[in-house]
């Protein structure tokens, strides 16, 4: 989040970031191009769903990854269609690999755009689902803000009142002022 609106830096911080967790070239660039739909997204309006083909297209321009190209590509023809979980399943993916995974939270955040249908859906895809879910409630949180999260569910996360904390002074750092929260 940090460098939202600096692709270059963000591809940077990612690859640096990955190294100890992700020693494959592809599983880098799922996590970059994970980071770079969260990038996307936040700087989308909140009230206003993102154009599926814009948000595919950006990210389809910063790969050269050949097999994240050919499953973006994917995302949006499933999208025109919005097929059973079987068919989406069959064509990305939902297993542990980045490229079966990054583009399946990609095609969830998509067709819902909201993170609770977002994270509903990926999880009903079985396989790697906790992944999934998570990849795609980041990119759909970073969308709509924290007030489109349930409450219940904000009171039951592990560490909320850390992460918060966190998150503040991510803010204060990127923004250099107090978040609107605490004014």
């Amino acid at each position: 989040l940090f460098y939202y609106d600096d692709p270059k830096i963000l591809r940077e911080m990612v690859e640096n970031a990955s190294k100890p967790t992700h020693s494959h070239p592809l599983g880098v660039e799922g996590a970059y191009i994970q980071a770079r739909s969260i990038s996307i997204a936040v700087k989308s309006s909140r009230l206003k769903d993102v154009d599926p083909e814009d948000f595919i297209e950006a990210l389809i321009a910063e790969t050269s990854a050949e097999i994240f190209r050919d499953k973006l590509g994917k995302v949006l023809k499933l999208l025109r269609r919005e097929p059973d979980e079987v068919e989406v399943v069959k064509e990305l993916g939902n297993g542990v690999e980045s490229f079966n995974s990054v583009p399946t939270a990609i095609y969830s955040y998509l067709r819902f755009q909201d993170p609770m249908k977002s994270i509903r859906f990926a999880v009903s895809l079985g396989g790697d689902r906790d992944t999934i879910g998570c990849m795609a409630g980041a990119i759909a949180g970073a969308h709509r803000g924290l007030s489109a999260c349930p409450i219940e569910l904000l009171s039951r996360l592990e560490n909320a009142r850390l992460i918060e904390e966190l998150a503040e002074r991510l803010y204060e750092l990127r923004v250099g002022e107090r978040s609107p929260k605490n004014l």
